[in-house]
């Protein structure tokens, strides 16, 4: 069972509060962000309470100690009060964390990236790459179930129309001492 819960609060401050909850997208976390303050920045923002929505969109920039999220838009879904799903879109949704004071940053871009915080689920979505420390995965979907610590990475996403498909990339970087 995943140590983050949904937070139980009414929606509309649930609306700003929630992401203490879901960024453990801290997946790769530094234990002291989830203690830091939330900023959010958008053009816009939309709180539609009755169908169970919020959509931050233009220039949106979510920061949260050393977490950065950034993309067109991000969208956050409740159900019941409870935050289910974080989704961040647009022409290149990017995202950053240092994992550990002694790990190089974590870089995740996806066209979408999509977090199910009741499946663990995160979700990188088209044109996706992760990096870290010079080693990078590269596919149309990767896919990190973080409640089993696995890592999947395909040459197609779901919703891909049938045709010619990249592969999945995996670059290492040397691991020889250089002599």
């Amino acid at each position: 069972m995943s140590p983050y819960k949904p937070l139980n609060i009414p929606l509309f401050s649930g609306a700003i509060l929630f992401i203490a909850a879901i960024l453990p997208l801290t997946v790769f976390a530094l234990e002291s962000d989830r203690d830091q303050p939330i900023d959010i920045e958008s053009d816009r923002a939309e709180f539609h309470e009755q169908e169970g929505y919020t959509v931050y969109s233009g220039n949106v920039r979510l920061s949260q100690g050393s977490i950065l999220l950034e993309a067109a838009e991000i969208s956050i879904y409740f159900e019941d009060g409870n935050v289910y799903k974080l989704l961040a879109s647009g022409d290149r949704a990017y995202y950053e964390q240092l994992p550990a004071e002694n790990e190089g940053k974590v870089v995740a871009q996806a066209n979408t990236i999509e977090y199910l915080l009741q499946d663990d689920l995160i979700n990188l979505i088209q044109d996706a790459s992760l990096t870290q420390d010079g080693a990078t995965l590269n596919g149309e979907l990767i896919t990190y179930d973080v409640r089993n610590h696995l890592l999947k990475a395909n040459n197609r996403s779901d919703d891909q129309e049938s045709g010619e498909s990249g592969r999945v990339r995996v670059t290492i970087p040397s691991l020889g001492t250089g002599n």
